[in-house]
């Protein structure tokens, strides 16, 4: 399975100000990207998002002389494998008063050796709006793929990933697990069944919005498709209900179509 894991960021500088470059770890990339020495090691650049970025290609010198880089090297938008120390910045944290935590942890990984888990102790809490969750706002809806890795441990804690689109009033777009035997969904309203049971492990939640439908997936296979909107403009991991249990989730990425 090809999966890329960031080991750090260069900065260029364009016109319209700085361009953060992402570098990504390279062991199965092929040898046609440019490569690149960091404090981490060997690694490969792509650009987060080659459409809004200012910079029409990049010329490099290399041992065999000036090279073009064009943009299209990466799909990528936004791309988070938790292999960091902490959480990023980019996420905003979703929550109420109580005992909540998110922290990267060495504790499940399905890549690299890192993921991030989300905790909320729901003792602490009255009601049923207890919030633990991650979200990632873009600055438009956009036509995106969004996918996250989820680990189901088969408890009945509730967990979900979704996207939004702030300028439609339909409610969340989500899969969810850990209140049936099946994963359920989300599209506005009340939960459904898939109709896909759960198992216990890593699994692939899954989201593209083509600007005319979102049609989700699981382990690459399609179990709902909603007609309420075809752009996103934020994702969001963790959980709505509160929880009394750790939630794991890693490789989170928004790929354009």
């Amino acid at each position: 399975m090809f999966v890329l894991a960031q080991i750090g960021v260069l900065k260029l500088r364009t016109g319209s100000g700085i361009e953060e470059v992402p570098v990504f770890d390279t062991s199965d990339v092929s040898q046609d990207f440019l490569r690149v020495q960091t404090a981490a090691g060997t690694g490969a650049l792509a650009l987060v998002d080659p459409e809004q970025a200012d910079i029409p290609e990049l010329r490099v010198m290399t041992s065999s002389g000036v090279r073009s880089v064009k943009k299209s090297l990466s799909s990528y938008e936004f791309y988070d494998g938790f292999e960091a120390s902490s959480v990023d910045s980019s996420w905003s944290t979703e929550e109420m008063t109580g005992q909540t935590s998110y922290e990267v942890s060495s504790n499940r990984a399905f890549s690299g050796s890192q993921s991030v888990r989300i905790y909320m102790d729901d003792d602490e809490m009255s009601g049923d709006d207890e919030n633990a969750a991650l979200r990632r706002y873009f600055d438009q809806p956009r036509e995106r793929r969004f996918s996250v890795m989820v680990y189901d441990e088969g408890t009945s804690e509730q967990w979900i990933a979704s996207v939004s689109n702030s300028n439609v009033s339909s409610g969340l777009q989500a899969l969810e697990w850990g209140q049936s035997s099946d994963y359920t969904y989300r599209d506005g309203g009340s939960f459904n069944s898939t109709g896909k049971s759960r198992t216990t492990g890593w699994r692939k939640f899954e989201f593209v919005a083509d600007g005319t439908e979102t049609r989700f997936l699981i382990d690459g296979d399609v179990v709902h498709t909603s007609t309420a909107y075809g752009t996103f403009d934020s994702i969001t991991i963790g959980s709505f209900w509160g929880v009394n249990d750790w939630g794991y989730y890693d490789d989170v990425k928004v790929e354009r179509l």
